[in-house]
């Protein structure tokens, strides 16, 4: 199968794993990012770099289409939005133009932050499924104070700054904890708050002057890049993506209407990030 054929098939997966867990589908975009690009022969800061901005790049396609898709079906969030994504653009900005001085995250680096935020989300979420089930009642919440969500934005600007992930990884599952509303709501505060950052940090790449040394044997229209943004990997992933995320919304939205649909989400999303994590230790990706 052809290369862009793989990543429209990839994109679409992305979108709907986006919708359905509102995480911003770069769960999807980041690993394969590493994958691909150490293929072609990237390497050391300059792959994490091009991991970073193109992974975010897509994830801002999916909040943006995300959070407009459930406005439209009636889920409204107010300023909450932006009192969640403001700190998360300004942090993930900051943190990403730290990373791109003297090269010092190397994909040793990312590959164990991105491990660490998978891991503890999957924790998180594996504690919660496991009370709810031992004692047959809802997991208990936390008062959500004036300063939560623009502190939880600011933390997950960081991460998403070093994963590449849109921070809905971290967002969804403490909105939870805190008692936000439904289901539907989170998801749709997440992708708010997802496309402010991952919106930010995408400008900021693109304006990054185009200076990376092309691989041995690479191809230099194959790398034609928009400072650190690759239009021949974004264009198939995001036409995948607006394929993928419309179905992924709608069965979630479904799921949400009910509390054994939500917990059934959890699960799922349990179960995913389970298979990221150990995709992510396979031999394909010894290289990154």
């Amino acid at each position: 199968m052809d290369s862009w054929l793989w990543l429209l098939v990839f994109g679409v997966w992305a979108g709907f794993l986006g919708g359905l867990f509102g995480v911003g589908g770069g769960i999807v975009y980041a690993p394969l990012l590493g994958w691909w690009l150490a293929g072609k022969g990237w390497q050391g800061s300059a792959l994490v770099e091009l991991v970073l901005s193109n992974s975010l790049a897509l994830t801002l396609l999916t909040g943006v289409l995300g959070w407009g898709l459930w406005l439209r079906k009636g889920v409204k969030t107010g300023w909450d939005g932006f009192v969640l994504g403001l700190p998360s653009a300004l942090t993930a900005v900051s943190m990403a133009h730290l990373v791109r001085q003297g090269g010092w995250y190397q994909p040793a680096g990312f590959r164990w932050v991105f491990g660490l935020m998978l891991g503890l989300v999957l924790f998180r979420n594996a504690h919660r499924l496991w009370t709810e089930s031992r004692t047959g009642t809802l997991y208990p919440k936390r008062a959500l104070s004036r300063l939560a969500l623009p502190g939880l934005g600011a933390v997950a600007g960081v991460f998403s700054a070093l994963s590449g992930l849109g921070g809905g990884a971290i967002m969804v599952p403490v909105l939870q904890r805190w008692g936000y509303r439904d289901q539907g709501a989170i998801n749709a505060l997440s992708m708010g708050s997802i496309a402010l950052m991952a919106g930010a940090s995408t400008l900021y790449y693109a304006m990054i002057p185009s200076d990376l040394t092309i691989p041995l044997g690479g191809n230099s229209r194959e790398w034609v890049m928009v400072g650190r943004l690759i239009p021949a990997f974004l264009l198939p992933c995001a036409m995948g993506t607006l394929l993928g995320l419309i179905p992924g919304i709608a069965l979630a939205e479904s799921m949400s209407s009910s509390e054994l649909g939500q917990r059934r989400l959890r699960w799922a999303l349990l179960v995913f990030l389970v298979l990221v994590l150990g995709w992510m230790n396979r031999s394909c990706w010894s290289n990154f």
